[in-house]
C-alpha cells in the first residue's frame, strides 16, 4: 500500500488499492475482476505515458530544427515545465552553468528531450549577449549547488552518488541505467555538426559569397566557362570561386541525405548527353565538366524539368546518401530552393533506372549513389 500511495496516476492508484483489497478477500470472481480492471487501467495509463512523452518529443526536435537555422539564436536556456513537481535530471540541466548561466548553453550543446517519460521541458532562445565565463569543471561546478539528498535524487541512488564523489562523469550515470535511451545533443541527432556551422557568411570571402550568389541567380554563364564555350573574365573569376569551395570548405550536408535534381531536353540533346544509354550499375556523374546544383526539396527540383514545354525528354536524379555536398542554401539568393552543390570529382553508381511516358514526354528516373 505503501507503494499504491507513491502512485501520481488517481485512477490507477484508485484500481491498485481495489485490487490489493480483494486479494485479502480469496474471492476469486472479485479478484478476477479486480485484477482486470487493473491491467486495464495500467495499459491505458502506459499507452497515454507514451503518447504524451512522444508529443512532447516531436514538439522539442521541430523547435530544435528551427533554433539550427535561425543564424540570430546563438544560445538557448532549458526551460523545465510548470508541472515538474519532483528533483530529478530536468533539475540538473535546468542548473547547468557552463559558462552562460544556469541552464544556457550554446544550440549545439542542447541534449535531446525529454528527458525521462512525461517529461515536457523545453528550450527556448536566449538572445542576450551573455558574455561567457570560464568555468573548469561545469558538471562539478553544478552538483555542488545541490544537497546530498538533491544529489540521490538527481543521479537515482546512494551507490551512484558514491560514483559521482569517485570522479564518475555525471552523464555517464544518467546513462547507465539507460542504455537504450542514451542522452544525446541535438547536434548530433540532426547532423547540425561544426562542419555545417563553419559553411556560412562569416566564414565565406566576399568574392566566395558574390560567386555563390550569381551561381544562383543564373548559372548558365558560369558553366559556359566550365564548359569551354566561352572565356568570359567574369564567369573564369565566379566559376574558379564555385571549384575551390570543394576544396576550402569540408562537406556540410546531413550524412543521409536524399538529394534530387529535375532537367528537360530535346531528344537531340538527350542523345548527345547519352542519357538513353544509362542503365543500373553504370559509372555515372550527372555533369562531367562542371559543378552540379540539387535539392533537398524533391517537389521544387522536378519543378525544373517541367518548365519547357517545348523539351519532351524529361531527367530527374534522385541521389541517395550523399556525403560530400556543400549546401549553400543559406547564401542563396533564393533560399527557398534548398540547394545544394556537387561537384564532377565525385563517382556515382546507377542504382535504378526507369523510364515512362506522360503524353508526349519520356521520362527518364536516375536513382544513383555514391562510389
Amino acid at each position: 500500500m505503501r507503494q499504491i500511495k507513491k502512485l501520481k496516476s488517481a485512477m490507477l492508484k484508485q484500481s491498485y488499492a481495489k485490487l490489493y483489497s480483494k486479494l485479502n478477500d480469496i474471492d476469486s470472481k472479485a479478484f478476477k475482476n479486480a485484477m482486470h480492471s487493473a491491467l486495464q487501467e495500467r495499459a491505458r495509463y502506459y499507452a497515454n505515458r507514451i503518447a504524451q512523452t512522444e508529443a512532447a518529443r516531436s514538439r522539442n526536435l521541430s523547435r530544435a530544427k528551427e533554433y539550427f537555422d535561425d543564424d540570430e539564436i546563438k544560445l538557448v536556456k532549458f526551460t523545465m515545465s510548470s508541472a515538474h513537481s519532483i528533483m530529478d535530471i530536468c533539475n540538473y540541466y535546468a542548473a547547468l552553468d557552463v559558462g552562460y548561466g544556469a541552464g544556457i548553453v550554446p544550440k549545439e550543446q542542447m541534449r535531446v528531450l525529454g528527458l525521462h517519460p512525461h517529461c515536457s521541458c523545453r528550450y527556448i532562445p536566449e538572445y542576450k549577449n551573455i558574455k561567457r565565463k570560464t568555468i573548469k569543471n561545469p558538471e562539478k561546478h553544478t552538483m555542488d549547488k545541490f544537497s546530498d539528498r538533491e544529489k540521490r535524487q538527481i543521479l537515482g541512488s546512494e551507490n551512484k552518488l558514491q560514483d559521482y564523489r569517485d570522479g564518475a562523469d555525471v552523464e555517464g550515470i544518467f546513462n547507465r541505467v539507460r542504455p537504450k535511451y542514451p542522452i544525446k545533443k541535438y547536434d548530433d541527432v540532426l547532423g547540425y555538426n561544426k562542419d555545417m556551422q563553419r559553411f556560412t557568411k562569416e566564414i565565406l570571402t566576399k568574392d566566395e559569397i558574390t560567386s555563390i550568389k550569381a551561381w544562383t541567380d543564373d548559372s548558365s554563364s558560369i558553366k559556359q566557362y566550365m564548359w569551354g564555350l566561352t572565356d568570359n573574365s567574369v564567369a573564369k573569376k565566379h566559376a574558379e570561386n564555385m571549384f575551390s569551395l570543394f576544396d576550402k570548405y569540408k562537406p556540410n550536408v546531413k550524412s543521409g541525405t536524399v538529394l534530387y535534381r529535375g532537367m528537360s531536353f530535346t531528344k537531340e540533346m538527350f542523345e548527345i548527353f547519352n542519357y538513353h544509354k544509362i542503365t543500373k550499375g553504370d559509372l555515372h556523374t550527372p555533369d562531367d565538366m562542371a559543378i552540379v546544383s540539387f535539392s533537398t526539396d524533391r517537389k521544387k527540383a522536378f519543378e525544373y524539368a517541367t518548365m519547357s514545354n517545348q523539351n519532351n525528354y524529361k531527367v530527374a536524379y534522385i541521389l541517395q546518401n550523399e556525403t560530400k555536398a556543400l549546401d549553400i542554401s543559406k547564401i542563396s539568393t533564393k533560399p527557398s530552393e534548398e540547394e545544394n552543390i556537387i561537384t564532377k570529382a565525385t563517382n556515382y553508381k546507377v542504382i535504378y533506372v526507369r523510364e515512362f511516358k506522360r503524353g508526349d514526354e519520356l521520362w527518364k528516373i536516375i536513382k544513383i549513389k555514391e562510389v
